[in-house]
């Protein structure tokens, strides 16, 4: 029977196969060369995830130490997930499979905390827009097929919790707050197919301190298969 540490090795080399293949095609901005917003975001994480463990290593010790093995290999992956080359969940699972942790450990956790955050304000300043001819439409502007749908989930959802405090109702209240107005526009993004529903649940659990079989997660989820456009 393999060890811990060898079905480690080989989930992460699968991985590592994988992604050689991904980067094939052609990147939003290069994985080479100098990179000012992915720095200033490791030093949102190294600050943020100060402590927190992935397997034996501290976060902010693999920013500090990119001269090693385990530090290249987490600035490399975490510059593939910040570039979008790697989703929340291949991440999670590469990065803790080549640190000998779990998907669950709190750096993990917290890098895709601060990594759905980020995009949240990406989002906010930068709206995206649909393609030509996409039914989706912008993610601006008014949306009473999405308040409607809102409305659905906030009494479906009403005390169902993501993370240990946040609950669904809450949310869709509190709009002003940070954690609300993340929810709000995350969820508009999966109503108008702008995520998938696994990649939401990855990011709203990990942005809420939850897991993405959190009750609140799952009842959204439910509610959006029953009533997607």
């Amino acid at each position: 029977m393999r060890s811990r540490a060898q079905a480690a090795t080989l989930a992460c080399a699968a991985l590592l196969l994988a992604g050689c293949v991904t980067d094939s095609g052609p990147l939003p901005q290069p994985l080479i060369g100098p990179h000012p917003e992915y720095n200033a975001f490791l030093n949102r994480v190294q600050k943020a995830c100060a402590g927190k463990q992935i397997g034996n290593w501290a976060v902010d010790d693999l920013i500090d130490e990119t001269q090693n093995f385990q530090g290249d290999f987490f600035y490399t992956q975490t510059r593939r997930l910040y570039y979008g080359r790697t989703s929340p969940q291949d991440y999670a699972t590469g990065v803790s499979a080549f640190l000998d942790g779990w998907p669950s450990d709190p750096g993990v956790k917290c890098v895709l905390r601060e990594y759905a955050q980020h995009k949240s304000q990406q989002q906010l300043s930068v709206p995206p827009s649909g393609p030509p001819g996409s039914s989706a439409g912008p993610l601006i502007g008014p949306h009473p097929q999405y308040d409607a749908f809102l409305g659905i989930v906030q009494k479906a959802c009403a005390g169902q919790k993501i993370g240990p405090v946040a609950r669904v109702d809450n949310l869709i209240e509190d709009t002003a707050t940070p954690n609300g107005n993340y929810f709000y526009v995350i969820t508009r993004k999966l109503y108008y197919g702008r995520t998938s529903p696994q990649d939401y649940a990855l990011g709203v659990s990990a942005f809420l301190d939850g897991w993405p079989s959190d009750p609140g997660v799952k009842c959204v989820l439910r509610e959006y298969e029953q009533h997607k456009p």
